[in-house]
């Protein structure tokens, strides 16, 4: 009698609940190798493996010729390949549904060209996404302003007469439904995606020393949602005489803020708390 031989199953035999159980505790590598074994266990990775994304385009990565490291381009490009089935089933298999937490973090303006026109289409998906990072070099501020307007990222409210002639809202609310924070190094940036949304926590790493940014994020009345803001960090490279201003600008424009955390130069601390004490 022939010696009778069994095929292992490719997809192990273990119930939907205890693999969501293991998935989590194995490296991000593992993921990945578990996403591209077979079409049941990618329905099972992906919400988990996509749920946080980080794109870093870092000096030491660089070479000497000045190519960037393309690991970061690839990531992008991967996620705008799932945009093509981000209208059909599954939908597992559009990883962009699945982003919570999106990161990127630029050193270079010559990545930002080819990278940040991928970002704004890959954020016009987002539909999950609550928390964003947007770290961009100075000569790159103006490029991503410009990406996000055009990707409609940016509010702009429509006139009155459009709004009544075409039916249509004061502005496009379907981009971004849920996002809650918003980190940058620019706040040029973070004062235009803070506009006619909710956004609950705002965490600025740089001042420019132009004065109408600032204007713009505490101007009462204005496009920025300041009622729903409950926690702010933003740092003080000013001269200290503008201290009491900006807080008391804080103070009236934000007035449900719970967390404040500003961070300044060591000459600057005493006058600091001696400040909070009399405006907070």
């Amino acid at each position: 009698m022939p010696p009778v031989f069994s095929r292992p199953c490719g997809t192990p035999r273990f119930p939907a609940d205890v693999l969501l159980d293991i998935i989590p505790r194995v490296p991000r590598g593992t993921q990945h190798a578990m996403l591209l074994s077979s079409w049941a266990l990618h329905d099972l990775v992906a919400p988990i493996l996509y749920r946080s994304m980080a794109v870093l385009f870092d000096h030491p990565r660089w070479g000497e010729k000045g190519w960037p490291d393309h690991y970061p381009l690839n990531l992008l490009g991967c996620l705008l390949l799932s945009l093509r089935h981000s209208d059909r089933k599954p939908w597992h298999r559009c990883y962009v549904y699945h982003i919570v937490t999106f990161s990127y973090v630029s050193y270079s303006t010559k990545a930002d060209r080819r990278a940040i026109p991928m970002l704004g289409e890959i954020l016009r998906f987002c539909r999950v996404l609550r928390h964003l990072r947007i770290d961009v070099e100075q000569g790159s501020v103006d490029l991503t302003i410009d990406i996000f307007t055009r990707k409609s990222l940016i509010r702009i409210p429509t006139s009155p007469v459009v709004s009544v002639a075409f039916d249509c809202e004061p502005c496009d609310l379907l981009l971004l439904p849920r996002l809650q924070s918003i980190r940058s190094s620019s706040a040029i940036v973070t004062e235009a995606l803070m506009r006619y949304r909710r956004i609950a926590t705002v965490v600025i790493d740089d001042i420019p020393p132009r004065g109408e940014v600032l204007n713009n994020l505490l101007a009462i009345g204005g496009p920025v949602q300041a009622r729903f803001l409950t926690r702010l960090s933003l740092p003080f490279y000013q001269d200290g005489t503008v201290v009491e201003g900006v807080l008391c600008a804080i103070a009236t424009t934000f007035p449900y803020l719970e967390h404040l955390s500003v961070y300044c130069v060591p000459a600057f601390v005493g006058r600091l708390f001696s400040v909070c004490a009399r405006t907070l």
